[in-house]
């Protein structure tokens, strides 16, 4: 302590003094002096700890919004299938095979088939490729006589399955014939055939249609049409898809067909 009291007298003088040469009263001097002496006498305390942040449950930011999906393109429902030839242009890819078919003046020539080029049946005939297998359908074609022998027939074959091949063939003699090649059977079967004015004669053109009907108890009816008249209906076949196309029976006459359409008949459920 007498140190200390010391050491203030000390400060205490040398604060006078500079006082007096700064103009400063004594009692000024004092004041400073005791204020800074209680100061040295303190201890400075030590900073305490920065508290840290309590923890708080911070939820997190909501997830990201889904963007909408792209707008699906709206797709034409599918409809009963159609295939019309004019025969304009030559598209072998449309029909079958076919040994004597050429496309002249925006018709199909066929023939003349050779004697002998099938002799089991004597029925030479190209598929409509395209047109698929339908169950139920209409086909139409117009078919000209051209040369060769005038008793044969030529015309359009349908339904076409594995089992049986149909077929609608007239001649130039006004005669027109329907047949079933039943070849389940392993028969040759005379459905219809008659000398009729609903044949175009000679070298006019004729109209030939088919059509596969929807009937009860899932069977189906078929329609062979002449020129616009009816000649042949077939009931109760079994409704399975089949082919269609253009036949000729026997051998040496040559025809053009023009003007072919298929129409798939669509059935509600």
């Amino acid at each position: 302590m007498k140190a200390m009291r010391f050491i203030s007298l000390c400060i205490f003088a040398c604060l006078f003094l500079s006082a007096c040469q700064l103009g400063q009263s004594p009692e000024d001097i004092a004041a400073t002096m005791m204020a800074e002496t209680a100061a040295a006498a303190s201890p400075t305390p030590v900073p305490s700890e920065t508290p840290q942040p309590t923890s708080t449950n911070t939820p997190l930011p909501p997830t990201k919004t889904p963007l909408p999906s792209a707008t699906p393109t709206l797709t034409a429902t599918p409809g009963p299938f159609t295939y019309a030839d004019d025969f304009s242009v030559e598209n072998k890819k449309a029909w079958g095979p076919c040994a004597q078919c050429e496309w002249v003046d925006g018709t199909l020539v066929v023939g003349p088939f050779e004697p002998g080029s099938n002799p089991g049946e004597s029925l030479n005939f190209v598929l409509c490729i395209v047109c698929g297998e339908h169950s139920y359908y209409r086909m139409s074609v117009d078919v000209t006589f051209i040369d060769g022998q005038v008793d044969r027939f030529f015309g359009v074959v349908g339904p076409v399955t594995d089992d049986h091949i149909f077929y609608t063939g007239i001649s130039p003699w006004q005669i027109y014939t329907i047949r079933d090649y039943d070849y389940e059977a392993g028969v040759l079967r005379r459905l219809a055939q008659e000398n009729s004015s609903v044949v175009a004669p000679s070298t006019q053109t004729n109209h030939l249609e088919i059509e596969v009907k929807p009937a009860s108890d899932g069977a189906s009816d078929i329609y062979f049409t002449l020129n616009g008249k009816n000649v042949y209906i077939l009931y109760g076949q079994s409704s399975v898809p089949s082919f269609v196309g253009l036949g000729m029976s026997f051998h040496s006459v040559t025809v053009a067909y023009d003007n072919f359409m298929y129409e798939e008949t669509e059935v509600q459920p």
